[in-house]
């Protein structure tokens, strides 16, 4: 049995899924298990990812990532999903609602560059559908978007302060 850490669940009281909103996810980060947290800040803004990766000892590693001021301000979308993918990022689905329609958008964090990055990806969510919420059919979703872009979509986003 692995315990969570200590601080875990004082500081993410908030894990269970409310609708479609999940902050929180256990994943697999570069081949370890991690605990993903999207935080709030005091302006009830998600301004950190909080991320506990075990360590080769057993031991939980915290780790804090600031969240892009500019990425930080798209979060007036809805965050869906968090999850990682087979390049060892953390990806953050959010879907938002448009003049015209509701368009979806990915935020990726690399771990090896410290690098945020944004796709948008028009056109799917004409139709929604619950299924597409689901954390496997987007998985699916960005390993087409790689495949199509050779997997160097870059649309890095620029660290605030």
């Amino acid at each position: 049995m692995i315990p969570f850490p200590l601080d875990f669940s004082s500081q993410c009281s908030q894990l269970m899924t409310t609708g479609l909103v999940m902050r929180s996810a256990l994943v697999d980060l570069d081949g370890r298990l991690a605990i993903v947290h999207v935080s709030k800040g005091d302006d009830r803004k998600y301004n950190s990812m909080i991320i506990w990766k075990m360590e080769k000892c057993m031991v939980w590693k915290k780790l804090a990532i600031a969240i892009p001021l500019e990425a930080s301000q798209m979060f007036s979308r809805r965050l869906l999903r968090v999850t990682t993918n087979h390049f060892g990022e953390v990806m953050l689905f959010l879907i938002g609602k448009s003049k015209r329609s509701n368009t979806a958008l990915l935020l990726l964090y690399n771990f090896k560059s410290q690098v945020w990055r944004k796709l948008d990806i028009h056109g799917l969510l004409d139709k929604p559908s619950p299924y597409f919420w689901d954390t496997a059919v987007m998985h699916v979703i960005v390993d087409n978007l790689f495949s199509v872009a050779g997997g160097s979509s870059n649309c890095p986003l620029a660290c605030a302060g």
